[in-house]
């Protein structure tokens, strides 16, 4: 037990050190010493999340180290949002994909329906015909 609050008190330091020195390089402008003492600190944290799942073995504590290992792929604890739009653009195709190559019994809609009214709309933006008399 005693190992164990002297551990935690060491982390509290460490980050109460990442913190302060986080806070000088905010201030001074350096946004690339920023970021990165930020992403240090996140990855000493997550680390933590773990080594406490693993001794507690709670579900919470698995989500609280997953949730930060999956933010930390995402989009790097936030520090960079254009990441997470890109992943989640990826995401959007890759559905997309799927979808438009594999049939689906219950909507009835398969790569020919959408073709068909792919070719249809086209038909419509190319002639002076109404909408009326394409359908």
């Amino acid at each position: 037990m005693r190992f164990n609050e002297e551990k935690n008190g060491l982390y509290k330091k460490l980050i109460s050190s990442y913190l302060k020195l986080i806070d000088l390089t905010k201030n001074g402008g350096d946004e690339a010493s920023y970021n990165l003492l930020i992403r240090k600190m996140r990855d000493v944290q997550t680390a933590r999340k773990k080594e406490i799942f693993l001794n507690s073995g709670s579900i919470d504590d698995y989500f609280n180290w997953r949730g930060n290992q999956f933010l930390k792929w995402f989009c790097e604890y936030g520090l960079n949002p254009f990441k997470g739009l890109s992943n989640c653009f990826k995401a959007i195709v890759l559905f997309a994909f799927i979808y438009f190559f594999f049939y689906s019994d219950w909507d009835k809609i398969n790569r020919l329906f959408l073709v068909n009214k792919v070719s249809a709309a086209i038909n419509y933006f190319s002639s002076n015909k109404k909408i009326e008399d394409i359908y």
